[in-house]
């Protein structure tokens, strides 16, 4: 009896020790890296983060280039045909190109340029857009859109100064690209950059969310061409004595959820993650903080472009500080206040609310920009690069993975000259204390300034007399229901659908997602980017896979011919035969001068902009491949990018994953 005792106590206390090293914060149990000794206190963690991503991107960057200096990518070789059978081979189509190991090879064609990405998202301006939309493009340059309308470029506004109606159209387009794959794709994208590229830790983060922001909001407009993309102003949230109770963390935007569970309202309840949870979790204020007014006043006074594409994971042979203030670090914390799904990086995206913070992020970036650089300057500053100081995925003249460009063309003035431009933020003063918003109000106090409303129940100690409740009034440091100057309820239930911004009812009992009724749109056009982007970069691959290619030379057919090796999903357009044009943007192409300077691709895909219909396929074929021959042996690769639709796995840390991009 006595040693059973005993071996429950021990069994005890063995437990306990288990649940307690096991309730560990995970930052406890990590190496620390000595460049962050001097770090806040309120960054330390953050720092370590960056330098462990540093570490991951270095590590990966050798294997992959051991992996090409291992790999030999060549095109399958071209063969002079039998002269005095030729006509016989001509009849019979493949037989007259013999498999290379038969013959002498006479030349080898060039690696194709593979520069023209066949994807909305890709593109720089409207023009480009115009097809996918199936618009025509006007003497003006402007595109008319099938129903009438004129495809415009986005304001991003704060999210709280849109209507009713707006943010409804905007919720619901989200929820289109999550049904149709969209969403997750774009998840996976940022997943398979997430702890070992040049997406982040370094002076490349701003300009590779930048492109992604970019990709994303034109995949909504696909949906509804009407919406751009709202960013989130956390300064006006952080204002509040507990910013959770803020009305952004209600059913109308951002949904609720219990603290470290998951949304049971809003509109981004029941999004499953690609790790396969049936939905998004939040734990919004355990770490971290929102933006406040003076962090961004801090990034606005930088002068030098090493504090704003900062190095934040630099080693410690390197010139430069870490400057501890950088856009990079404090948007970090903002991922770590919101918690859950956000917190992790391989995971963030899967929540909405990263594309709102990161509008945001990307609105105080543009406001540097066009505050402390003339317009050249824009397109040209980049941090030196310096291995000490970065790992080279984040070098100016690397390729943004898994896009393709480079990281400096995200300097492009492009990007605010033709596609999108920020509406200010919500102001307020002392002649006019309306913020433009029933879900603001203008506290006086100092400076006036606009404040996030407070939804019921929650606290708003220190607003006594002010309009801070939604739907409410501040009564013993509480919202509580009842008349205040806008007669505004908060309507836990039932979504905002009217264009008078009306509610339906106050009623506080937390309801289930399926109570709700969702506001539902019909996508203009129904377009994948996967399916899109499925052709051959070579007019010669039909006639290679059909010589049995696809197995023999795996390593060029795979990348450059997807289509004949069926290696993806083409549309049915793109696998008719004949002389025809297998992509909506021939004619664009075609007219800015693609059929010479792009001629793998567009003599392959837009024969008949490119007038190659006097052409067989096989003459096709080796027109272009002896115009774009290489003397010898030897294939030299076109200088060209990554190819676009890649994603790749992420390099995976066990310490990795806090704080999110």
């Amino acid at each position: 009896m006595g040693y059973n005792k005993y071996l429950l106590i021990f069994t005890i206390i063995l437990l306990i020790n288990i649940l307690l090293l096991s309730g560990q914060r995970p930052n406890q149990r990590r190496p620390q890296f000595s460049q962050c000794q001097d770090a806040p206190q309120n960054r330390r963690m953050i720092c370590n983060t960056f330098h462990r991503w540093d570490r991951n991107a270095r590590r990966a960057i050798a294997r992959r280039q051991q992996i090409e200096r291992n790999t030999v990518v060549r095109p399958p070789g071209f063969f002079q045909p039998n002269r005095n059978n030729g006509n016989q081979q001509r009849n019979q189509g493949n037989q007259g190109f013999p498999r290379p190991q038969n013959n002498v090879q006479q030349f080898t064609p060039s690696l194709p340029n593979n520069n023209i990405q066949p994807i909305p998202q890709a593109c720089m301006n409207l023009q480009c857009l115009c097809p996918y939309f199936r618009g025509q493009l006007g003497p003006n340059g402007q595109c008319m859109l099938p129903n009438g309308g004129v495809l415009q470029k986005s304001i991003r506004r704060e999210i709280r100064m849109l209507s009713d109606n707006e943010r409804q159209r905007y919720f619901a387009a989200v929820r289109v690209l999550k049904n149709n794959g969209e969403y997750d794709r774009l998840s996976a994208q940022h997943r398979s950059v997430a702890t070992a590229s040049g997406a982040h830790a370094g002076p490349a983060f701003l300009l590779w969310h930048r492109e992604f922001m970019k990709r994303y909001e034109i995949a909504l407009k696909l949906v509804d061409p009407s919406i751009s993309v709202p960013y989130w102003d956390s300064v006006m949230d952080n204002y509040l004595p507990n910013p959770a109770d803020s009305i952004s963390f209600s059913n109308l935007f951002f949904g609720e959820s219990p603290p470290g569970g998951m949304l049971f309202n809003g509109p981004f309840v029941g999004f499953r993650t690609l790790e396969g949870l049936p939905g998004i979790t939040r734990h919004l204020g355990r770490e971290g903080h929102l933006f406040t007014e003076q962090n961004i006043q801090n990034v606005l006074s930088q002068t030098s472009i090493v504090n704003t594409l900062a190095y934040t994971a630099p080693l410690r042979g390197c010139i430069y500080q870490s400057y501890f203030g950088a856009i990079e670090y404090i948007h970090g914390a903002v991922h770590n206040w919101l918690g859950g799904t956000v917190l992790k990086i391989s995971t963030s995206v899967n929540d909405p609310i990263f594309f709102q913070h990161h509008a945001f992020v990307d609105y105080i970036f543009e406001a540097w920009r066009q505050s402390r650089q003339n317009r050249m300057e824009r397109e040209n500053a980049y941090p030196p690069d310096l291995p000490q100081c970065m790992n080279s995925q984040h070098f100016s003249t690397s390729i943004m993975r898994p896009f393709n460009i480079l990281n400096k063309d995200g300097l492009s003035n492009g990007y605010t000259d033709n596609l999108y431009n920020y509406a200010p933020r919500p102001t307020c003063s002392f002649a006019n204390r309306n913020c433009g918003s029933q879900y603001l109000f203008c506290d006086p106090r100092g400076a006036p300034h606009c404040v996030s409303k407070i939804k019921l129940g929650g606290l708003c100690t220190g607003f006594e007399g002010m309009d801070a409740c939604f739907g409410g009034i501040c009564v013993n440091g509480r919202c509580t229901g009842g008349n205040n100057n806008n007669n505004r309820g908060f309507a836990m239930r039932g979504t905002v659908l009217d264009d008078n911004h009306t509610i339906e009812a106050i009623e506080i009992k937390k309801s289930s997602h399926k109570n709700l009724e969702l506001f539902k749109i019909t996508p203009m056009v129904n377009i994948s980017s996967t399916t899109l982007s499925c052709l051959n970069n070579d007019p010669c691959c039909e006639l290679w896979s059909g010589l049995d290619e696809c197995e023999a030379n795996p390593e060029y057919m795979t990348k450059y011919c997807r289509r004949s090796c069926h290696e993806c999903i083409p549309t049915n357009k793109s696998q008719q035969k004949g002389c025809i044009d297998r992509h909506v943007s021939c004619k664009h192409w075609s007219s800015l001068g693609h059929c010479e300077t792009k001629k793998h691709f567009m003599s392959e895909n837009c024969q008949e902009s490119c007038k190659l219909c006097d052409y067989t396929s096989e003459q096709i074929c080796r027109k272009i491949a002896k115009e774009t021959a290489i003397d010898g042996k030897t294939t030299k690769k076109e200088k060209s990018p990554e190819e676009e639709e890649i994603i790749e796995e992420p390099e995976e840390d066990n310490e990795d994953n806090k704080k999110s991009a």
